[in-house]
């Protein structure tokens, strides 16, 4: 055989590289289609029912719609509740009811978005799930030998403060029917002198002022009122008894 001319060697080597770009890949079968959809869709299946209980166990808890000045007491238009996943310790001191912040005031500023945390509210009190009306608290101490035991939150108490001593005595009842919010007797240098702290509300300023003043300079002497019907006398005196009663005040709460 004849050796190749050097044009007929290239033309040769064209039509086998035309031949090798020409070639192509094979399509994958329909087995491999169907199995990469199949893999496809569950996967997108997976993603969503993780989302699905995701956005179904999260909590809804409050937060702000709309920004609160520090002082301001919060409305409803203030709130909305969000679903939200928080750290267990974050939880527990943020609110999922917000009813519980309707007249709250704000101590902090509160921003559009924010989680409401209970440090940054003073909340309305409540006694057995009752919000309080207005009002004002008065924390006095009082010795636990004039105080009735076994006093709780919720009861009702008349405050009795004794000016004097001997015929010169004269005891005046400060507040009538108050509710007790809270009794502190003990863990505290107080308990050890044999005093407590009460803390009552009081829905009349002149009742505060009084109340106050008497823990000052009185010896004050606390009556449970809880299941009395009547008031007790306005002031006594033991050179000229007075026993005729005050007239009823309207009960806190």
């Amino acid at each position: 055989m004849e050796p190749l001319s050097p044009r007929h060697r290239d033309a040769s080597r064209v039509s086998g590289l035309q031949r090798l770009v020409q070639r192509r890949r094979g399509l994958p079968n329909g087995r491999a289609v169907v199995g990469a959809l199949l893999l496809t869709m569950a996967g997108v299946g997976t993603f969503a029912a993780a989302n699905h209980r995701s956005d179904s166990s999260a909590v809804r808890y409050v937060t702000v719609a709309r920004a609160v000045a520090p002082g301001a007491r919060i409305q409803v238009a203030d709130l909305e509740v969000r679903p939200l996943s928080l750290d267990p310790v974050v939880a527990d001191n943020a609110f999922t009811d917000p009813t519980r912040l309707i007249g709250a005031v704000a101590l902090a500023p509160l921003g559009a978005g924010q989680l409401v945390q209970r440090a940054e509210v003073a909340t309305v009190p409540t006694v057995d799930g009752r919000a309080l009306p207005p009002g004002h608290e008065l924390t006095i101490p009082v010795p636990t030998d004039r105080m009735p035991t076994g006093l709780r939150r919720g009861e009702r108490v008349a405050v009795l403060a004794t000016y004097g001593s001997g015929s010169d005595a004269r005891t005046v009842t400060t507040v009538q029917h108050a509710l007790v919010l809270a009794v502190d007797a003990a863990g505290d240098t107080l308990a050890t002198r044999g005093s407590a702290r009460l803390t009552l509300a009081l829905e009349h300023p002149e009742e505060v002022v009084e109340t106050a003043h008497a823990a000052q300079v009185a010896d004050l002497t606390v009556v449970r009122t809880t299941l009395a019907n009547s008031d007790l006398p306005a002031t006594f005196s033991v050179a000229t008894p007075n026993t005729k009663p005050l007239v009823a005040t309207k009960a806190t709460g």
